[in-house]
């Protein structure tokens, strides 16, 4: 009987810490730093020299309850879906390991990029 309570209890923790990082990630972010592997500040893709539209300084993501978001940049809105699976946050075909989330903070990384770049929101 132990045993069965001390794997409920386990199951159960796990449950509500993944149903508070994605209730944590709703609301609204704004980009303030976005960092490769060296350290240095970006805000163009490594590879093809091209701004990227999530390094952007006024790129704001809004995150929905219904698995929406709505990515602000340079006066337009994009409409993606999202999931999120523990640390594994997935932007339309883009996947990132979310590294830190606070009330304040939100912090990931791109899972499929050599750059290791890393972006940093606030929320607004």
């Amino acid at each position: 009987m132990r045993i069965l309570t001390l794997i409920f209890l386990f199951f159960g923790f796990n449950f509500s810490s993944a149903q508070t990082e994605a209730n944590g990630i709703i609301g609204t972010w704004q980009l303030t730093i976005t960092k490769g592997n060296e350290g240095k500040t970006l805000n163009y893709e490594l590879k093809n020299n091209k701004p990227d539209p999530l390094i952007d300084q006024d790129t704001i993501l809004t995150f929905e309850d219904a698995e929406t978001i709505l990515i602000g940049m340079e006066g337009f809105v994009l409409n993606a879906t999202y999931t999120l699976k523990d640390t594994l946050l997935t932007i339309g075909n883009r996947e990132f390991i979310i590294q830190k989330i606070t009330k304040d903070e939100l912090v990931f990384k791109e899972t499929n990029d050599d750059s290791g770049m890393e972006h940093t929101y606030v929320r607004i």
